[in-house]
């Protein structure tokens, strides 16, 4: 997985629970993404209007959140 330049929606996912939560990179890294390859999806989520840089802190923005759960609907993953 981690040879591709895009984010399969699983990973797409837990990046923006990432920003969301001010989690740890590393669980990307875990899945075999090196950390260029993560950095480049963050300026991504921040070009698409998915994240902020506010105060010198990363976070999820309101289309972001939607971003998320239209994701987690796409995985059809129980977020109860």
């Amino acid at each position: 997985m981690g040879n591709s330049n895009e984010l399969s929606n699983e990973a797409r996912l837990l990046m923006l629970i990432i920003i969301e939560k001010n989690g740890s990179i590393d669980d990307l890294h875990d899945l075999g993404y090196e950390y260029f390859q993560i950095t480049m999806f963050l300026k991504n989520e921040i070009t698409n209007g998915n994240a902020i840089f506010k105060d010198g802190k990363l976070l999820i923005t309101e289309q972001g959140l939607i971003a998320k759960n239209e994701l987690i609907k796409i995985l059809n993953i129980d977020n109860t």
